[in-house]
């Protein structure tokens, strides 16, 4: 059976959404500058749904959006390890 990856994708973001939900709410389950990392990975996740849809169809508006999500993640990601102390 072929597992279809926008399955994949959209499950990946519900779990890493609910894992930010999680962290921004209980500081002391999971630390709170993890929020920004998470977003940042469920972004990324809906980059390459975006991208998967642009390949699939040749859509212009796909790849664009693709492009917005991944500047979007880029950003989350780059505050997330700000935030733990990599970035001075």
């Amino acid at each position: 059976m072929k597992i279809n990856r926008q399955v994949v994708y959209l499950v990946s973001s519900i779990i890493l959404i609910l894992l930010a939900l999680a962290s921004a709410f209980l500081g002391g389950w999971i630390p709170a500058q993890y929020t920004y990392g998470f977003i940042g990975l469920t972004f990324l996740f809906c980059a390459l749904s975006q991208w998967e849809l642009y390949r699939d169809n040749g859509k212009r508006s796909h790849q664009i959006s693709a492009v917005v999500w991944l500047a979007l993640a880029l950003l989350n990601l780059f505050i997330f390890l700000r935030d733990i102390g990599l970035f001075a």
